[in-house]
């Protein structure tokens, strides 16, 4: 009974690890399971207006957090991480985007879940996320 057992718990580990592949090869953790989603509130957000999200997910995530992040010619040029419940002004007061004089950038919203692992490690599981573009 031991051995299979252990064969049991061998070859759970094994597909475990297998699950995991993709996710680790591209250096992100894979998302939670569960039904999770993200959407803009605003429909032609602009340079400098305050934009909400709408966020759903699963019951047992217990750090939800938006992180927001604006990019022109790939560039990273302003960037926001924040509660589901808050409100984002983007390009903020002072950001490479408004130095730069503004101009449209294409945005990336991610819901994430802030997960502890002892007293210091943590760890952002991406849940959900969308992308949008804003007028300068």
């Amino acid at each position: 009974m031991l051995k299979r057992v252990g064969v049991a718990t061998m070859i759970a580990a094994v597909i475990g690890l297998l699950a995991l592949a993709p996710a680790l090869a591209n250096g992100k953790p894979a998302p939670s399971s569960g039904t999770s989603k993200i959407d803009l509130n605003q429909s032609a957000p602009y340079l400098g207006e305050w934009v909400t999200f709408t966020a759903t997910y699963p019951g047992t995530v217990k750090n939800p957090r938006i992180v927001v992040n604006c990019y022109q010619n790939e560039a990273l040029v302003w960037g926001e991480v924040g509660l589901v419940s808050g409100s984002f002004k983007l390009g903020g007061d002072s950001s490479p985007w408004l130095d730069n004089g503004g101009g449209p950038a294409s945005c990336y919203a991610d819901l994430e879940n802030l997960t502890w692992h002892g007293h210091n490690m943590q760890e952002w599981v991406e849940l959900a996320g969308t992308e949008f573009d804003v007028s300068g």
